[in-house]
């Protein structure tokens, strides 16, 4: 049996259960997780695939960016070209038909007179007017032009004026005297005309007068005095006297 005092039990002081400071939990500040700054190093390959995909994709959309930007550049370029847009009742934008001054060569029905500024179509301008010499494009010299004509033409109009009032003066004061045969129940052979009354006073004055400004209706047929309306301008009226007696 042996010594008793040695058994299988052993020292009680040593056990399987071992140091109680020494476990295999092991140190508590390292553990399997290991460090959190390997994780992206320890799959090397994951990591590369997943660069490639957001390369591909920022290629992507930094082309659509592009296609957007030249979109945007040919709509900047189109707006400027063909002015402002408008938007309709449904929402949707029409572009506004852009104008350009012009000055009217010469007289065009349904646009204006010769000498005058206008304001048409682009379109209308540059491929009807401009072409066919029946308009210039109104330049800041060509304006210019048109300012120096309009004084000397309101200078010319002014003189016109002044002169016709002149002559109104005249006509009123000094009855025109014209003499007719007249048969024997005192009727003219014939009749006084609106040419008559002007060679008339061609004579008086000196000057050729022109028969159109006399306004006689009617042609005269007897004898006597005959107040006969004449306009001598756009504003100037007067009445002349006509005086027809019996040629001797």
């Amino acid at each position: 049996m042996g010594d008793p005092t040695q058994s299988d039990v052993g020292d009680p002081t040593q056990s399987d259960v071992g140091d109680p400071t020494q476990s295999d939990v092991g140190d508590p500040t390292q553990s399997d997780v290991g460090d959190p700054t390997s994780l992206t190093s320890s799959r090397p390959s994951e990591r590369g695939r997943g660069e490639t995909g957001r390369g591909c994709s920022r290629g992507s959309m930094e082309r659509r960016g592009r296609g957007r930007d030249r979109t945007e550049n040919v709509i900047r370029f189109r707006r400027r070209r063909a002015g402002p847009l408008l938007y309709s009742s449904r929402g949707h934008h029409r572009e506004e038909p852009s104008a350009m001054k012009v000055i009217l060569s010469q007289d065009v029905k349904g646009t204006g007179k010769a000498g005058e500024v206008k304001e048409v179509a682009d379109g209308y301008g540059r491929n009807y007017l401009i072409p066919r010499k029946l308009a210039v494009p109104a330049t800041a010299n060509a304006l210019k032009g048109v300012e120096r004509r309009q004084v000397a033409e309101s200078q010319k109009a002014a003189k016109e004026e002044a002169s016709a009032r002149e002559l109104a003066a005249t006509l009123e004061a000094t009855p025109v005297v014209v003499t007719a045969k007249v048969g024997d129940q005192g009727r003219l052979y014939g009749s006084i005309t609106n040419a008559d009354i002007a060679d008339k006073l061609t004579e008086l004055l000196g000057k050729p007068f022109d028969r159109r400004m006399i306004q006689l209706d009617d042609p005269i047929r007897h004898l006597g005095v005959t107040e006969v309306p004449v306009r001598l301008h756009r504003a100037v009226s007067t009445k002349l006297k006509v005086d027809v007696q019996a040629a001797k």
